[in-house]
This record gives structure tokens, sequence and C-alpha cells, in this order.
């Protein structure tokens, strides 16, 4: 008997696995492979629904949403038999896995974006108060998408001293590696100095 694989596309017709071939390569078979092996179409859709199910819950914190056991869902899913009863339902939980396998990228995305987001925040608040420690007026300023602009305005600013902290400081690579775009200097005359950074 035949069966068919799991793919991005869900269960496809045009891909099959042959349960013998599979076994010849793996002679040593522990007996939960030897039951898995056993089962009929109808008990791998049962398997895979209940994979699905196995501590599935949505919560309003994607991180924290459980999403299944995924890939014993898929593992069942692709022994099931292109000919059996069971297929039509089976590709429609396979859609269902690529559904959640979205759901979870997009959620850790935007974990780590909101992450990187924090972490300028906490960069502009110690170099506000770097600046407070040496005596100085500051006003800092983020902007744009994911606040990844950096504008900083102060009367000691000038031409001298910006290049100074350009050239012979690490400051811009704290900019860079938390995720900063670009910085504008600005002293109180309006004289403006900006750099941009390349970001991947």
């Amino acid at each position: 008997m035949e069966t068919t694989c799991v793919d991005e596309g869900g269960l496809t017709k045009d891909r099959h696995l042959s349960r013998e071939s599979d076994l010849a390569k793996n002679p040593v078979k522990t007996e939960t492979d030897k039951s898995f092996s056993c089962l009929s179409s109808a008990e791998h859709l049962r398997e895979a629904r209940n994979a699905l199910m196995d501590g599935h819950k949505i919560d309003t914190n994607p991180i924290k949403t459980v999403w299944g056991r995924l890939n014993d869902a898929k593992r069942h899913l692709k022994a099931i038999d292109p000919q059996a009863s069971q297929f039509a339902a089976a590709r429609g939980l396979a859609d269902e896995i690529l559904l959640r396998q979205r759901q979870m990228k997009d959620a850790c995305v935007n974990a780590v974006h909101q992450h990187m987001v924090k972490q300028r925040e906490t960069l502009a608040n110690e170099l506000e108060q770097y600046f407070i420690t040496k005596g100085m007026y500051v006003e800092i300023e983020l902007s744009g998408p994911g606040k990844t602009s950096l504008r900083v305005t102060s009367a000691v600013f000038q031409e001298a001293s910006i290049n100074r902290i350009a050239d012979e400081t690490g400051f811009f690579s704290h900019l860079k590696r938390v995720g900063f775009a670009s910085i504008i200097f600005e002293n109180n005359d309006g004289k403006v100095r900006a750099y941009r950074f390349e970001t991947q």
C-alpha cells in the first residue's frame, strides 16, 4: 500500500512513499514504529486530529499560544493512503497545519520586532542618562516605523564634536546593533547633521 507526503501545499497526490521501502531504510524499528506502520488510514487520521488538538490553546499573546503537535500530525497524514476515503479530510488537516505554521511564524516575527523596539527605547533612555551625568541637556526623540530613527538635539553639538562621535567612538555600532536606521544631530541654531545606516 502506498502513502502520500505532506508538503507546504498540503497533501499531494503525485509524491508517494512506499511504506515497505521506508521500513527497509531503517531495519531497526522500535515497537512504536511497528505500531505506527500497522495503523489504518482511519486510525492515522484520528491520531493526526488528536495531535492537532493536544494542548491547542489560543492566547491573546500569540507567543503563549499552544499550537498542538504539528510534526506528529504531519507524520500521520503522510501515512494516509491517497485512495482511502479519509484522504480528503487529511488534506483539510494539512491545510490547518500550514495555517498554524504561518501563524507561528508571524507571532515570532512580531515578538522579535517588539523586542527590538524595546531595545531601541532602552538605548535612547540610557543615552539621555549618559548626557545628564555629563551635565549636558539634550532632547532625544524616537520616530519612524518601529522607532528606528533617533534625533538628538543639544546646544553643545558642533561639527567637530559630532565628527568625533561618528569617527572615534563605537556609538554608531551600538545603534545599528539594535536596529536603528538613522540618527540626526541638531543644535539650537537649527544646524542638522544626519547619518543613515545600512540595515539587513
